[in-house]
């Protein structure tokens, strides 16, 4: 063999293998399906966001009691102020009739009639 003719021949058998390793990446890329992949990255991702341990949150019934009242019969909760920090509240089948968030009640004696 000549010298001359090794680099053509080379550069030839370089350019043959870069084309089969480029079809073999893309019939490797075809046979893998793409949904698990995106999930497995999207769970890698956000696996130190979730929490691992949840505890559930308690059952709460209307106006914020912990039991549940007859069928028959009305909830109601009354909340009697404890100072300037702590005004009276008084809420009635889960509707906050008077109290700090509703902004209509101040010192003194609190009176709301229902009927």
């Amino acid at each position: 063999m000549r010298p001359g003719a090794s680099g053509p021949l080379k550069a030839a058998l370089l350019l043959l293998a870069s084309l089969c390793a480029w079809f073999s990446g893309f019939l490797l890329a075809q046979l893998i399906p793409e949904a698990p992949l995106t999930s497995a990255v999207h769970s890698l991702r956000s696996f130190g966001q979730r929490p691992l341990l949840k505890a559930p949150s308690p059952r709460r019934q209307t106006c914020g009691q912990r039991t549940r009242c007859a069928a028959d019969t009305y909830s109601f909760h009354l909340l009697s102020g404890g100072g300037p920090g702590r005004p009276a509240a008084i809420c009635f089948q889960d509707q906050l009739l008077t109290g700090e968030k509703t902004g209509n009640v101040s010192g003194g004696l609190t009176v709301t009639v229902i009927s």
